[in-house]
């Protein structure tokens, strides 16, 4: 019986990562392709994450 339990947290947490991988390539392609937008108006792709960051921490202290 602890052998199932055992196998199927394994088999959640392998896709619990394989999720994160997933979201992880997700963000890398969101921020390749921001990037290569916003090259063009020399707009800096860094300042808009930092701001989009900081809009999220402070979405979390309420």
């Amino acid at each position: 019986m602890l052998v199932i339990h055992i196998h199927l947290i394994n088999k959640y947490l392998l896709l619990i990562v394989l999720k994160l991988k997933q979201l992880t390539g997700h963000i890398l392609l969101l921020y390749q392709h921001l990037n290569k937008l916003l090259f063009d108006n020399q707009f800096d792709v860094n300042y808009l994450f930092d701001l989009l960051i900081q809009e999220l921490i402070n979405d979390n202290k309420y």
